[in-house]
């Protein structure tokens, strides 16, 4: 067995459901709203002889996890055994899976194994067209998603309508202040852009501690 430099690799993904319906798995009512996004982070370390993968999920439960972790071997390579999946235990967050066997939790419904199958597995997005999955040629273990013709199409439609929002409202205000607005927009455009560069910023240092 050789071991070499311990590589590490990370991942964070947005998992929020679009549809709250009977997602609330403290009886099985719906949640209102959505206060903040909740994510899926993953940590992947490698010696050079073993590799194991840590997963952290924010829903209140990841239930039974051993047919994901067998998957993940299967089409990974890592070892179900060196594979944890864990969850933050959020109460006011869907579960994910069905419960643990022997465990006293709160099973879901139909919703709940929609919105766990869409978690899963994103080939469902990948046969709908707007994204399409290449091989890294960097890495060959990862994958890497973008859009397709279809997904700028649709992603151009909505910054469309976007802009034809914002036109209607801008045509409702008085002449002065649509010349100040206009007069304003280098300035606007810098803000956004030292805007992005310190979101950059702060997302590598996150990243990289």
């Amino acid at each position: 067995m050789t071991v070499g430099p311990l590589r590490a690799g990370v991942a964070k993904a947005d998992i929020t459901p679009s549809d709250l319906t009977a997602l609330n798995p403290i009886g099985g009512t719906s949640f209102i709203g959505v206060h903040d996004p909740i994510h899926v982070r993953v940590l992947a370390l490698h010696d050079g002889a073993s590799e194991v993968t840590l997963i952290s999920a924010e829903p209140i439960e990841c239930g039974d996890m051993r047919a994901l972790r067998e998957r993940i071997e299967r089409e990974l390579g890592i070892p179900a055994a060196h594979v944890m999946i864990t969850a933050t235990h959020t109460h006011n967050a869907p579960r994910l899976g069905t419960v643990s066997p022997g465990a006293l939790a709160h099973n879901g419904g139909p919703e709940s194994a929609a919105y766990t199958a869409r978690v899963y597995d994103l080939r469902g997005l990948v046969a709908d067209g707007p994204v399409q999955r290449e091989r890294s040629t960097a890495d060959g273990r990862s994958v890497l998603l973008q859009a397709t013709a279809r997904g700028q199409d649709v992603l151009y439609a909505f910054q469309q309508g976007r802009a034809d929002v914002l036109a209607e409202v801008l045509a409702e205000l008085p002449a002065d202040d649509q010349s100040r607005l206009l007069a304003a927009l280098p300035s606007l455009d810098l803000l956004l852009e030292r805007l992005e560069a310190r979101a950059d910023a702060e997302w590598n240092i996150r990243r990289q501690a």
